[in-house]
């Protein structure tokens, strides 16, 4: 496999910590917004059970829905979360404090390359040849995460 192509997937896993963080904020929205229709729908339940005759009340349907749904999205969210942290501890691997800088602000934290550069001080040329160094540099450590029994990240 060439070089260019493992940088590619490289970039690849990289840019999904991004996704991951959006997908993440989304989904804590969502449950927040959940959240907020189940309070305001239990403050409407009666004390009496629903009827005999096999009508099921519709406002407890609803509810037990969106627990499922708030159940679900937590799950997802923890999954985000997790996919967050193992590339965030595969960039802390990096050994030069700028090359860190660099892909978590961009990476993790979702800034652009005009921002990173604004907040480090540097031309946006700077910071895209900092970026250059830590990729070469993020390889040859998955290399030897590899070479070590470690798992694949891409």
């Amino acid at each position: 496999m060439s070089k260019d192509k493992i940088t590619d997937e490289l970039k690849h896993y990289l840019r999904g910590a991004r996704h991951w963080r959006k997908e993440a904020n989304f989904l804590s929205d969502e449950i927040m917004r959940l959240r907020s229709e189940c309070e305001k729908m239990t403050s409407t339940f009666s004390d009496t059970p629903p009827a005999l005759d096999g009508y099921t009340d519709h406002r407890q349907q609803k509810y037990d829905e969106m627990i499922d749904k708030q159940k679900e999205y937590a799950e997802k969210v923890k999954k985000c979360n997790e996919r967050l942290q193992e590339i965030q501890l595969f960039i802390d691997n990096l050994y030069d404090y700028n090359e860190r800088e660099v892909c978590q602000l961009y990476y993790i934290l979702m800034h652009d390359w005009q921002s990173v550069a604004l907040k480090l001080h540097y031309s946006k040329r700077r910071i895209e040849q900092i970026h250059g160094t830590a990729l070469l540099n993020l390889l040859e450590i998955h290399k030897k995460i590899i070479e070590n029994g470690g798992k694949k990240l891409f």
